[in-house]
């Protein structure tokens, strides 16, 4: 199905067809998040956006599929390839700045983790400008790794059931928030993601902080 979905795709091209031509990012941002964008599909839809404006968030889009194909092992011809493609994508559609918005949330556990002594980042720019990590720590004394910690709201989870004492009930991670989690992990970062429903239902702040202190997998502090 997938195969016969980029034959059509790519006849619509040659007839000028509208299919999908307004959602070019879309489709190889999609198709980057269920792991089976390819270097030629990709390298097609470019150069049929070419010369064409794009919003911000699909130039994001096209931008985090392309970083998704980034090989990790340089000096072959794959990177090689990649390389020169990518340079052709970010001179054609440059990165757009990034939203900064904290949630009270968000603010409230970035003091918690200040309080247990780390040094953190609010609102880190990730390697390739592609993505805002929420609360970034990098290597510390505490710490030998990068740890990117993501205050996940609503809007990052899937609803399968509902319950009239307590609504729609969040089963598992949306597609875009696991794609994100991917491309982090690919970059070397640690994904800490603390979902607004677990947070919610911690009782006190000792409960707070020792979820933290298990999330960052760090011994008990002093506090």
């Amino acid at each position: 199905m997938l195969h016969c979905f980029k034959d059509s795709y790519a006849a619509s091209q040659k007839h000028s067809d509208p299919f999908l031509v307004q959602c070019d990012s879309s489709v190889v941002w999609s198709l980057a998040v269920l792991g089976v964008l390819d270097m030629d599909f990709f390298k097609m839809v470019i150069l049929r956006c070419r010369r064409r404006l794009l919003r911000a968030a699909h130039v994001q889009q096209l931008h985090q599929a392309l970083y998704a194909l980034q090989p990790l092992t340089k000096n072959t011809p794959a990177y090689k390839e990649w390389s020169e493609v990518a340079k052709d994508v970010l001179l054609e559609w440059p990165s757009p700045e990034l939203p900064s918005i904290r949630s009270p949330t968000e603010a409230y556990i970035f003091r918690v983790i200040q309080l247990m002594g780390f040094d953190a980042i609010a609102h880190h720019s990730s390697e390739n400008g592609l993505h805002s990590i929420d609360i970034a720590l990098l290597p510390q004394a505490k710490l030998p790794c990068k740890v990117a910690i993501e205050v996940d709201g609503v809007s990052h989870f899937l609803y399968e059931s509902y319950k009239l004492d307590k609504g729609p009930i969040p089963t598992k991670p949306d597609g875009k928030s696991l794609f994100r989690n991917a491309v982090l992990e690919k970059q070397g970062w640690r994904v800490v993601v603390v979902p607004w429903f677990e947070w919610k239902d911690l009782p006190s702040f000792t409960a707070r902080l020792a979820y933290l202190e298990q999330k960052i997998d760090v011994g008990p502090t002093d506090s």
